[in-house]
């Protein structure tokens, strides 16, 4: 808000200086009733009307946020002058109401007064409602009488384009820059940040010293903050050196920042470590660590929420997000209710945030009235709500409920938004209804690759191979980049239907085409489209050779395989790995002594079976069912007639690739 100078003006006394100091002491205090009981004054005394009279009641009525009274002087002034508006525009904007504060940024233009670099500064926060078209008129306005070039106005039209998701036109106004401070390099990176551009972060804050920049706790916190979008452990880790080395004050954003990129990146030890740093002496560094250990699955995250109480430090919506989610799964469902307990009859317990949050609690929990009861009982309905009750549905299998939230979706025109369209599309995929899916998506408006994925994988999921590999296609000629999740749909599609060289020729294309590195999760596809097809030798040698440690599921898959094919060895080989990585599944075990007895072997079947009973392992009922399951119930190749020259060639160069 622009100060007005208290003076002496001789053709108003003493009276100016005695009034202005009263106005701003009524300001200060926030008392209204004596704030107006000082202007009927001025009416009174004749002084209205006056400009700095007037000028500096606008001002107090804004302080106050009493708008309409301030409104209500403004338009009464018979004499308005540059700071009048100034006051007017700022105090709308400042209060949210950013079409008021247009309005009057026309009718000044109109009134033959030529805005001042506040006025135009206060005007860029319209664009958190991305006023695109607004804003970029503001913006050659400017550019007519160069105002443009101030550092300020830079900063400021960097963040606006960048609020309208218009990074190109962000980084032209920084390029075109011919001088540059902190504060609008860290607005590029932020801008960056927040359309997803995370490398662009980086690079941009790297060469922040060549151009004789010093970052600043802000800069830091925007490039720790990438590094938590991007899982850049390594990259976080080197930021944190930095930050010491120079100096910069760790303030309570830096370090609960900090505390969030190693909780994220999964190094629960170090994000500790920063927080120790806080001697836990606030609430944001409190909420920061519980909010690590819920997002690593920490059994701590229960009794770090007991300690800020010990501690005296009240818990906020914050907290309870992150209990509540530390609490979704089924083993901790007591605790989450008994966490619900606490904050009923408290303001948390309405906070639309907090409800969404109980909302996926009790629906990952498979608890679904609960779920549905807490979304009847709010009062209002974004989309993030829906998105939780469709996930509940989706979670509990519900879809007459989700046939019910899909209406009211329509109703309430969310129809055609992507992410809760997405959270439909799992909804109908979990509950088998293939054709629903597919009707949600095709109705999208410009869907993303997570909408994409949603499909491939419904299609997938429901046993659709050759739809899936459709899908796909139809994807790429959409340009749209397939990501990793991608191809967790696309490999077991193709080891379903037993397309080998399919299925390789994808694994090369992720890594030669797309820059993908496989994680364990697609080396465990090939591994089953390998065990499918027969060839138990190359899954074996892949197994063994990957460039990450199998896991469990690795060994089950090619202990699947060798099962099928009653291959003794691949049998021993995996089953004695699973024995030794999870000594309490029995599923080894169980299909060890079932390919036994299917070769013969009946004396090592039973000796098997008796090592299992001495190790007191239980077999439980899914993986019972698994274990025994026929070579005729998986789906095999037996009506496939594939070259087995090409598909060796296929599968040669994918070994190749992988450096086996």
């Amino acid at each position: 808000m622009p100060s007005i100078t208290v003076v002496k003006a001789p053709e108003y006394g003493t009276s100016f200086t005695v009034y202005a100091s009263l106005l701003r002491t009524c300001a200060k205090s926030k008392s209204f009733q004596r704030l107006q009981q000082l202007h009927h004054h001025f009416i009174k005394d004749g002084l209205e009307q006056t400009k700095p009279f007037a000028n500096l009641l606008l001002q107090m009525y804004g302080e106050c946020g009493a708008l309409d009274e301030l409104r209500c002087l403004f338009r009464r002034m018979s004499s308005l002058d540059i700071l009048s508006w100034n006051v007017a525009i700022e105090t709308e904007v400042l209060y949210g109401h950013h079409v008021e504060a247009l309005q009057l940024f026309t009718s000044m233009q109109h009134q033959g007064f030529l805005p001042s670099k506040i006025v135009y500064n206060s005007l860029f926060a319209v664009t958190q409602y991305q006023m695109l078209k607004i804003g970029m008129s503001i913006h050659a306005a400017m550019h007519g009488i160069s105002l443009d070039m101030d550092i300020p106005i830079q900063t400021s039209l960097i963040v606006m384009y960048g609020n309208c998701g218009k990074v190109e036109l962000a980084r032209r106004v920084f390029d075109n820059a011919s001088k540059h401070d902190v504060i609008s390099w860290t607005a590029m990176m932020v801008v960056y940040g927040q359309n997803g551009k995370y490398e662009d972060v980086l690079t941009l804050f790297h060469r922040m010293p060549r151009e004789g920049l010093m970052p600043d706790s802000r800069a830091f916190v925007s490039v720790v903050d990438a590094c938590v979008s991007m899982e850049a452990l390594s990259e976080g880790m080197k930021l944190h050196f930095l930050i010491i080395s120079s100096g910069v004050d760790m303030n309570l954003i830096l370090i609960t920042a900090l505390i969030n990129m190693y909780g994220k990146c999964g190094s629960l030890k170090d994000a500790h470590r920063v927080f120790l740093y806080t001697k836990g002496s606030n609430l944001a560094s409190w909420n920061a660590i519980i909010s690590s250990n819920a997002y690593n699955k920490s059994s701590d995250t229960i009794q770090l929420f007991e300690r800020t109480l010990i501690e005296g430090v009240l818990p906020d919506k914050i907290t309870f997000v992150s209990i509540f989610d530390a609490c979704s799964n089924k083993n901790l469902g007591a605790v989450g209710k008994q966490m619900h307990a606490r904050i009923v009859g408290n303001r948390s317990e309405k906070d639309m945030v907090v409800q969404t949050s109980l909302i996926d609690f009790y629906g990952s929990c498979g608890h679904f009235p609960h779920a549905c009861k807490i979304f009847s009982a709010m009062r209002d309905h974004d989309y993030v709500s829906l998105i939780s009750i469709v996930s509940a549905c989706a979670n509990c299998a519900a879809f007459v409920e989700g046939k019910q939230m899909h209406s009211y979706v329509i109703c309430n025109k969310f129809e055609r938004n992507v992410v809760l369209g997405t959270a439909l599309i799992n909804l109908y995929s979990k509950c088998g209804s293939i054709y629903d899916a597919h009707d949600v998506f095709i109705r999208l408006r410009d869907p993303n690759i997570i909408s994409w994925n949603a499909i491939i994988g419904a299609y997938c999921q429901n046993g659709f191979g050759k739809e899936t590999l459709s899908l796909y296609q139809s994807m790429r000629s959409n340009r749209v980049k397939p990501d990793a999740i991608t191809f967790l749909s696309v490999l077991p599609a193709c080891s379903h239907a037993g397309m080998l060289i399919e299925g390789c020729s994808f694994s090369l294309a992720m890594k030669q085409d797309y820059g993908i590195i496989l994680d364990i999760d697609h080396y465990n596809c090939m591994i089953d489209l390998l065990g499918r097809t027969g060839r138990l030798v190359e899954a074996q040698q892949l197994i063994l050779n990957m460039r990450v440690e199998p896991c469990v599921a690795s060994w089950a898959t090619l202990l699947s395989a060798c099962r099928k094919e009653v291959n003794v060895s691949g049998v021993e080989q995996a089953a004695f790995r699973i024995m030794q990585m999870d000594p309490k599944d029995a599923t080894p075990y169980i299909m060890l002594a079932n390919t036994y007895s299917a070769a013969n072997r009946m004396n090592d079947a039973q000796r098997i079976m008796m090592k299992m009973r001495a190790k007191d392992i239980t077999a439980e009922p899914d993986k019972v069912l698994c274990s025994n399951m026929s070579p005729k119930a998986m789906i095999g190749i037996d009506s496939m007639h594939i070259s087995r020259e090409s598909s060796d060639a296929a599968m040669n160069m994918f070994i190749r690739s992988m450096n086996v």
